[in-house]
Formats: structure tokens, C-alpha cells, sequence
């Protein structure tokens, strides 16, 4: 009974596989997909072969499949437009981010300035003002025995050493006008 199939196995195991008559389900996982016909046809890359062996050169890697040397891989007529507007927009790009901050700089100077402007004008006018009340009022006598006063901006004044003095303590002491500067 060991080696011996029985009849009723053979059967058993025979009832599993179907029969050649049967028809076979409309899809199988075996049955081979059709073509679709209306899609085009790929069309093979031109072929290139290397200038240094004469190998053909794989299109995908750009590389010698006989000596392996390795050529660079073109770029299209989009993807060079696409680097020279992003370079472009790049550039531009820095380009006004430093305008904008030599802008901002140039700003702060000028309000820096105006302030500067401001406050000399204010110095001006109390200097002047001071300026004012010496020319009216103050009056310099030199030691050089002449015994005159003179105003500030007179030509005959060097102002080496002298004294300053009102103009009534001047003529008090004994002083008279220079008659170039003082009428």
C-alpha cells in the first residue's frame, strides 16, 4: 500500500485540475495584456559612439561602454533658459536687496545730517549773535605805544598782545579810535 496510489487518490487529485475542455475565465493573471495600438511608437536615441575607442556610448549614463569614458550630459533648449532666468532673477534679486540696504544707509545718513544741520544753524546764530555784540561793543587796545583802540577786523590790529575793553572803559583810560576802523 505504500508505493501504490489508489485509484480513489489519483481521482481526488485529478477532480482539482481543470479539465481541457473547460473554457477559460475571460482574465487570468497569465494571459498577456494587449497592445494598445493608438498610443505612438517610442523612437530609439540616436546612437553615439566615443571618440576615444569608437564604442557606442550608453545614452542614458552618457558613458563608453568600451572604455568607460564619461561625457557630459547636454542640457535642452528649456532646462538652459530655465538656469539663465533663474541666474538673471537671482542677480536681480541680491541686486535690489543691496540697493534697499544702501538705500536704508543713505536714509540714515541724511536724517543724520539734517539733525547736523540743524543744530549748526543754531550754533550760527548764537555765534553770531555773539559776533555781534563784540563788533558793537568791545573794542582792543595793542602794546604798541600808539595809545589807539581798533575793531576786531581792522587791518591795523594784529593781535599779538593787547587788551580788550568796552569802548566807554577805552576812552575812560584814555584811548582813542583808530581812524580806520572806528568812526
Amino acid at each position: 500500500k505504500k508505493g501504490k496510489k489508489r485509484k480513489d487518490d489519483t481521482h481526488a487529485s485529478e477532480s482539482t485540475m481543470p479539465s481541457p475542455d473547460c473554457t477559460a475565465p475571460e482574465y487570468s493573471e497569465h494571459t498577456e495584456p494587449k497592445p494598445i495600438e493608438h498610443l505612438p511608437k517610442r523612437s530609439s536615441p540616436k546612437r553615439k559612439y566615443c571618440s576615444r575607442c569608437g564604442k557606442l556610448v550608453n545614452h542614458r549614463t552618457k558613458k563608453c561602454t568600451g572604455c568607460g569614458k564619461q561625457y557630459l550630459k547636454g542640457f535642452s533648449i528649456k532646462d538652459t533658459l530655465f538656469i539663465i532666468l533663474s541666474a538673471a532673477l537671482i542677480a536681480s534679486l541680491i541686486g535690489n536687496i543691496h540697493l534697499y540696504s544702501l538705500n536704508t544707509q543713505i536714509n540714515e545718513r541724511n536724517s543724520e545730517l539734517a539733525d547736523q544741520v540743524v543744530a549748526l544753524k543754531q550754533k550760527n546764530r548764537t555765534n553770531s549773535e555773539k559776533v555781534q555784540f563784540i563788533d558793537n561793543y568791545i573794542v582792543f587796545v595793542e602794546d604798541d605805544g600808539t595809545n589807539r583802540y581798533h575793531k576786531y577786523e581792522c587791518s591795523k590790529f594784529i593781535g599779538n598782545y593787547f587788551w580788550a575793553f568796552n569802548t566807554e572803559s577805552a576812552v575812560g583810560n584814555g584811548y582813542k579810535p583808530c581812524p580806520l576802523c572806528c568812526d
